[in-house]
């Protein structure tokens, strides 16, 4: 309801009850439809979490002759290993969180990672992260290929 200025103003009753918004989507391949929710703010860093885990960083501070720190010499010296099965990996379990979180019917996590055929968990979480109004920015924050 508009106040005195005309703005409506969000309640809290408001705000908590986007979590329970759903929808019914296709799954292609499948007759019938899913029901999914939008995820919450918690299930959300819990996503984020799994970000980064596939990248090592090694850095080791490197001094001028004066024994000052050299910024420019120090980054030169600095290596980052990626390993790429991690990166798959990583994604394929923050996909097993989206699920975990949004589909309203309760999964285990393993029988999300049992889902066939391959690349249906996929298309799932996209719909979710679809529906949890997300910004490009925030899903391209948590993946590394996407």
């Amino acid at each position: 309801m508009p106040n005195e200025k005309g703005r409506i103003l969000l309640t809290k009753e408001m705000i908590l009850k986007g979590k329970d918004k759903t929808c019914f989507i296709q799954v292609k391949g499948f007759e019938g439809e899913l029901e999914i929710r939008p995820l919450t703010e918690l299930a959300w860093s819990e996503v984020r979490a799994l970000t980064g885990k596939e990248t090592e960083v090694s850095l080791s501070a490197v001094l001028n002759k004066d024994g000052q720190f050299d910024k420019e010499a120090t980054a030169k010296n600095a290596r980052v290993k990626l390993n790429m099965m991690n990166v798959s990996r990583n994604e394929f379990e923050q996909e097993v969180i989206i699920l975990k979180y949004g589909l309203v019917e309760p999964w285990t996590e393993d029988e999300i990672r049992s889902i066939s055929p391959p690349g249906i968990i996929s298309k799932i979480a996209e719909k979710i992260l679809e529906i949890s109004q997300l910004s490009k920015e925030d899903i391209k924050d948590i993946s590394f290929f996407r």
